[in-house]
């Protein structure tokens, strides 16, 4: 994802086009960059790689016994059943911290475009609550 869509636009010196800037093209930016920020969340996680391997051993850790004798063929398929029960737990809750970070990042997000709509007003009665 290229970084220039990201830059912010100049503010314009005329009143009609700061608000155009402050209602209609920062939230675009702002919105835009949450989606971005949601994504590199995602990817910094690796969260489509763990759901792909959700049931691959862990750290590929198989074994394959060669003539082998019953009980080891047996502890060798239950060797593989456990690391492929560890690798499920690790990258299960891998996941699931990857999303929970991935949603307080989008919420926070969203948060800071919330603030950004509402700044006017809460500057504006600010200064009312100041003269009064």
């Amino acid at each position: 994802m290229p970084a220039d869509d990201l830059q912010p636009q100049p503010a314009q010196p005329t009143t009609t086009n700061f608000f155009g800037w402050w209602l209609i093209d920062q939230p675009i930016y702002l919105w835009n960059l949450t989606v971005k920020i949601s994504y590199h969340v995602l990817i910094y996680f690796s969260i489509p790689t763990l759901l792909r391997t959700l049931f691959a051993p862990w750290k590929r850790d198989v074994y394959v016994p060669v003539n082998a004798s019953l009980d080891l063929v047996i502890k060798t398929i239950f060797d593989n059943l456990i690391s492929r029960a560890v690798g499920f737990v690790v990258r299960f809750f891998t996941i699931i911290i990857g999303l929970l970070a991935t949603i307080i990042s989008f919420c926070l997000m969203v948060v800071i475009l919330f603030f950004w709509l509402c700044l006017p007003v809460i500057a504006a009665l600010i200064i009312y609550w100041g003269l009064k």
